[in-house]
């Protein structure tokens, strides 16, 4: 019997080898054992085999390297209890990886480490070609607890400048920039560098949003996006009404996000970009300089008593983002502006503009007594938003008309100029009657189709790929 001693990182060291002939026993290098062979009483065996991973420095090694052993390093597997080592060699054979000076022991968070070596009975030499699996054993309360990582030994690692470099995915808009007018044509992409002739997502965030919205496949070429042979992939998103058939403007200014996705067996490949909608006649101008026009609108101009029953949707834009803002309403036959509170329960949840400066929802007539929506009293109705923004008062109106589809609609009559907001002081808490209210708004962004008010991905507004283009 001879005694190899071999020093590693940290100090580890290798143990002893038994030599019979030409036979090549490994040793192990291992990190210093802990003093606690106590497992932890709350796991069992059958844990640490789900959790127990050990692996290689490397899966393939040049047979020059494996000279200074090959490096190993294992988690999940139970704390502070000794384990053992076994190697499988290319022709099948088992030699068991040991150190006679000292166990070896998993530290404290379940980590083992080392480093495997060959030792003839001379010196280290080489691990002959061909393929191994190391092989990592514990023994918790008389149940075995394993795992197993295979590498190879090559004569010689193939060039690195040879190597595959992994493909970037990279995707492109055009236009970048466009205005809502010239959206009607759509906004053309295309990507490199995805898994060839293989399926991917087209999905869209629109401005005010978070949520990803899918974006099917309107071309002639089916309802499912495949990239070509060389992995290219392109095509056309375009804003379409179902109600019509045909592409229209894009809901709304602001900044999108285009995003395509491939899923390659179980590997996910994904490249995003973004273009915006708005005006932008004038780049030199400073930010801020022109004051935005608040402008708000309702869905008709005129509502039949049972049309109300759903509410009556408005929006608005042009102001202040993400700020609270107040909403009030002439009733038929009053002079005064009432204020709205955003439920018939809660007259303290406040309402916040869109990040885009956008205000948007549903007013709906309650009953306070029962809590069921009611129709509208018959008439001409006023709407007005206000904000107020370090001391100024951002305002827009709108009107619209109830009546029964007999009756041809009433002239709206314009808003008395000298009427500031104010509390209806007729309507007070203690009134339990019939009250006007503001049902929560949607959380995606509502949008004007055909003269409507639609509510996207919900209506008749759908974002499609209309068509094809060569990449």
């Amino acid at each position: 019997m001879t005694i190899s001693r071999k020093r590693t990182a940290g100090a580890a060291l290798a143990g002893s080898a038994l030599v019979a002939a030409a036979v090549f026993t490994p040793v192990a290098a291992y990190a210093a054992p802990a003093d606690d062979t106590q497992t932890n009483e709350n796991a069992s065996a059958v844990d640490y085999n789900e959790t127990a991973a050990i692996a290689t420095t490397a899966l393939d090694y040049a047979q020059a390297e494996t000279l200074e052993g090959v490096g190993y390093t294992g988690t999940g597997f139970a704390p502070n209890v000794a384990f053992s080592l076994q190697m499988v060699l290319p022709d099948g054979s088992v030699l068991d990886v040991d150190d006679e000076d000292a166990a070896q022991i998993a530290d404290a968070d379940g980590a083992i480490s080392g480093s495997v070596v060959l030792n003839d009975g001379t010196g280290d030499v080489v691990f002959p070609l061909g393929t191994y699996e190391l092989i990592a054993v514990q023994d918790v309360d008389g149940e075995e607890v394993s795992n197993s990582v295979a590498f190879t030994v090559v004569e010689e690692l193939e060039d690195n400048e040879d190597a595959e470099t992994p493909v970037e995915q990279t995707l492109t808009v055009e236009p970048t920039e466009s205005t809502l007018e010239d959206s009607v044509e759509g906004f053309n992409f295309s990507g490199t560098g995805f898994a060839p002739d293989a399926g991917y997502t087209v999905e869209l965030q629109v401005p005010g949003s978070d949520e990803w919205l899918p974006v099917p496949d309107m071309s002639e070429a089916g309802d499912a996006f495949v990239t070509d042979a060389d992995g290219n992939l392109a095509g056309t998103v375009n804003y379409f009404n179902q109600d019509t058939g045909e592409t229209t403007e894009f809901p709304a200014e602001g900044d999108y996000q285009l995003r395509v996705t491939q899923d390659v067996d179980g590997e996910v490949l994904m490249a995003v970009s973004s273009f915006t909608i708005g005006a932008t006649e004038d780049d030199d101008e400073t930010p801020g300089e022109e004051e935005a026009t608040q402008t708000l609108g309702v869905e008709q101009e005129t509502y039949t008593p049972a049309e109300t029953l759903e509410g009556v949707e408005y929006f608005g834009e042009g102001f202040a983002p993400s700020t609270a803002f107040q909403l009030w309403v002439i009733m038929p036959g009053e002079t005064e502006w009432t204020e709205v509170t955003d439920t018939p329960t809660d007259e303290s949840n406040e309402q916040v503009s869109n990040g885009e400066g956008q205000v948007y929802g549903a007013l709906t007539y309650y009953n306070l007594e029962t809590g069921d929506p009611i129709e509208f009293p018959e008439g001409a109705y006023q709407v007005r938003v206000t904000q107020e923004v370090d001391g100024e008062t951002l305002a827009a109106e709108a009107s619209f008309t109830v009546a029964e589809a007999t009756t041809e609609p009433t002239e709206t009559a314009d808003p008395t100029e000298t009427a500031a907001p104010t509390e209806d002081e007729s309507s007070n808490n203690g009134n339990k009657g019939d009250e006007l209210a503001q049902t929560g708004a949607d959380d995606m962004l509502p949008v004007f189709l055909a003269g409507g008010l639609v509510l996207m991905a919900a209506g008749a507004g759908l974002f499609v790929v209309r068509r094809r283009m060569e990449a």
